[in-house]
């Protein structure tokens, strides 16, 4: 005959770790935020240097042009010059 064997279950054993220790919390207040930075120049200050910026851009590109017409108007009157 067969021989029946019990096995019995093993009880378990739960380890709890310890309570953590209390922690209060401390009022510690935030720094003050840094001052503001302040801009070097003003906003009007910015304004007229951008302008005086395109300004001298618009000139520069304006002088190219009146020397290029200026030149082909000097041909053609010497042209015509040279031609009468």
């Amino acid at each position: 005959m067969e021989e029946k064997i019990e096995v019995q279950p093993e009880e378990r054993v739960y380890v709890m770790p310890p309570h953590p220790e209390a922690v209060v919390a401390r009022e510690e207040r935030t720094p003050p935020p840094d001052p503001p930075t302040t801009a070097e120049n003003t906003l009007a200050d910015l304004i007229k240097q951008a302008v005086g910026e395109l300004r001298g851009e618009i000139m520069s590109e304006l002088k190219v042009e009146m020397r290029t017409e200026l030149q082909k108007e000097i041909r053609g009157g010497l042209q015509a010059y040279v031609e009468n």
